[in-house]
Formats: structure tokens, C-alpha cells, sequence
């Protein structure tokens, strides 16, 4: 990108050029600059415009029209709003102005200042290739930033994932049972049961990866395997409510 409004600068003799995406049904947002100076710097740079502000400009990037105004007095540089003169950051005595589009989509527009219109004659009749050019552009880099944050994301997952195996593997290591539980579903799941310990007595325990009810079978195992003196201070211990609030 950097690269190519240089040439279209030199090209066409302007000396400040901006790209404007379509941010939402409001406003478009300034994701390049290029300004000719001493140093002739390039750089990202910020700005938004909105679009009620643009409506005559809209209706021709709809119709996909190019802007062109050839002198400071006409019409389309006259009745400039505010915010883009500021944007522009100095005056403007020609505009160039198309939009770019990927599937007949307003994506965004280009607009050229100050360029020489003379100079810019043959550029103006390459703008529809130009305009379907960044509008390709802009959809295959949206599309790889989505990929991008979807890798992370399953980066992050994976990362996450294995934190928890090496969980797992240091409780299985030592008990000689491990449970999941979701104390919000009343649910849990036996992720290790030794056939020694004595939840292996129960039959559906045994079942790979089935989801049983963790109150009925707390209260099951209180009944069968604690001492009767201690049943019920461990069927408070263990309930849903005191587990909630104890983790909460």
C-alpha cells in the first residue's frame, strides 16, 4: 500500500492522499495517508468522517462516480464539511475522489488533493480497476485479520488446554478418583475411578464419560460409604450450596 500512493502521488502530482473504509452505516474511518513533504513521510493515520456530513459524495460513490474538482471554486471543494478540511490538514485547490467496492459494497473511498488534473487525465480513466483493486485488497485483509484472531484464540485454547492435562495428570497421579463437576447443572463426569477405590462399586461411575446427577449420587455414596455419624456433616459438606459458596 505504502508503495502504491507514492506512485499514484507521483503520478499525479498531488501532495496528500487519504483511504477512508466504511467503518459502519455512520461513519468512514482514515486507514492511510500519504502527504508529500521535505521528508516525504508516510504513515497510518487516524481520522473519521461521518457520513450524513458526505451524503452528496455517497450518492455518487453508490452510483460508482469518480469526484473530480478541478479548482478550488467548484462546488464539490466549496461545500467541503469542517471535519475533512481538518483532515486534510491544509487547503485544497483540486480533489480527486472514487470509491473503491468488493461485490458492488461500498467499502471506502480514495481521495487525491492537489494534483495536477492535466497530469491525472490517464489516471482518471484507470480509477474503476483501481477502485475494484483495493476493494479485493481491503476484503482479503479483513478475511486474514479474522483468521489471524481466530489462530490466537485456539493458540490461547490450546495453551489453556494443556495448563489442564497437566492438571489432571498430577490429580490422577495421586487419587485414586477425579471428577468434573458443574455445581450450576447439578452434573458431573468420572475422569478416574482405580478399581479399588469405592465409587467403583457404582456401576454407572464405571460408564466412559457419562454425565450423571451430582446430588443423587452424593447422596448415594454418603449413605453407603460414610460412617453413619459422619454422613451428614459430609452431605452438608459436599452439597451444591456449600460447594458454591465455599468457591464462590
Amino acid at each position: 500500500v505504502e508503495a502504491f500512493l507514492e506512485e499514484v502521488a507521483v503520478y499525479t502530482g498531488a501532495d496528500h492522499i487519504s483511504v477512508f473504509e466504511l467503518l459502519n452505516s455512520e461513519f468512514y474511518e482514515r486507514i492511510y495517508e500519504y502527504r508529500v513533504s521535505a521528508d516525504e513521510t508516510f504513515a497510518l493515520s487516524g481520522g473519521m468522517l461521518a457520513r450524513k456530513e458526505l451524503e452528496a459524495w455517497d450518492e455518487a460513490f453508490d452510483a460508482g462516480e469518480t469526484i473530480v474538482a478541478e479548482s478550488g471554486t467548484d462546488p464539490w471543494i466549496q461545500r467541503l464539511p469542517a471535519s475533512y478540511q481538518e483532515i486534510a490538514g491544509g487547503e485544497i485547490h483540486t480533489l480527486i475522489a472514487f470509491p473503491f467496492q468488493h461485490n458492488n459494497s461500498l467499502m471506502g473511498f480514495f481521495s487525491i488533493e492537489n494534483a495536477d488534473i492535466k497530469m491525472a487525465k490517464n489516471f482518471l480513466s484507470v480509477i474503476p480497476v483501481i477502485g475494484a483493486y483495493l476493494g479485493s485488497v481491503r476484503t482479503n485483509y479483513q478475511k486474514e485479520n479474522t483468521i489471524r484472531q481466530h489462530v490466537a484464540i485456539l493458540n490461547q485454547n490450546r495453551l489453556e488446554l494443556d495448563r489442564e492435562r497437566q492438571f489432571l495428570s498430577v490429580l490422577c497421579r495421586d487419587y485414586t478418583s477425579v471428577y468434573y463437576a458443574d455445581l450450576a447443572a447439578d452434573s458431573f463426569e468420572a475422569l478416574k475411578i482405580d478399581q479399588g477405590a469405592n465409587a467403583a462399586e457404582f456401576k454407572e461411575l464405571t460408564q466412559e464419560r457419562k454425565t450423571l446427577c451430582y446430588s443423587k449420587m452424593i447422596r448415594q455414596y454418603g449413605e453407603n460409604y460414610v460412617v453413619k455419624g459422619q454422613s451428614e456433616m459430609f452431605l452438608n459438606l459436599m452439597s451444591l450450596e456449600n460447594l458454591s459458596r465455599e468457591l464462590a
